[in-house]
């Protein structure tokens, strides 16, 4: 029975059983690659996402595009309306913030009207900490956790501080409302 499995073609030494196990391994392989690695729809159930009191159960994915990542760096102005060179454009998710003077600099988020629902921004502060606000739309107030940062008309009324060295993210959670995760204390002051 081993002569069976333990069959050498010509003299050359091949195993047939080692070449079995490597066809099946390659096999495994390219069923783990195309099945894991790319989200399809609802392919990860909600439930494996759950993080303590967090709750993902009915998050729906259409694609996740890691090979887009975009970045940009934004150098903050001194307590400024907001203007082109202090405003994240729409497109980028990773913003490098760099303070201008000092920490009472602020760069501005787009008005969430500007973006899809749930475009996130990851901000990464530099070595001097600074200030948040965004642009509003000029017909509702602009809020980043629950507080106007924006009056009705687009004006500025609120900032939010971010900490030296520090990361927050940054999430479009209403029609034009930004909620903040990363730093304690995320409520606006002027």
């Amino acid at each position: 029975m081993a002569d069976l499995f333990d069959m050498k073609v010509g003299g050359a030494g091949w195993h047939v059983t080692s070449h079995l196990i490597a066809l099946v391994a390659l096999f495994v392989a390219c069923f783990a690659i195309t099945g894991y690695i790319s989200f399809r729809d609802l392919s990860v159930p909600g439930s494996a996402l759950k993080d303590h009191d967090a709750n993902f159960e009915n998050v729906e994915v259409d694609s996740l595009q890691l090979g887009n990542l975009k970045t940009q760096s934004i150098t903050t102005v001194a307590a400024d309306e907001a203007v082109a060179a202090s405003t994240i454009a729409t497109g980028p998710n990773v913003v490098l913030v760099t303070v201008g003077v000092g920490a009472n600099d602020r760069f501005y988020l787009p008005s969430p009207t500007e973006v899809a629902l749930g475009k996130v921004y990851v901000i990464n502060v530099g070595a001097t900490g600074c200030e948040m606000s965004s642009k509003g739309d000029g017909v509702t107030a602009t809020t980043i956790n629950g507080t106007a940062v924006t009056t009705a008309a687009g004006a500025y009324a609120a900032e939010r501080a971010l900490a030296a060295q520090s990361t927050t993210i940054v999430m479009k959670t209403g029609a034009n409302a930004w909620s903040t995760m990363g730093q304690a204390g995320g409520t606006p002051d002027a």
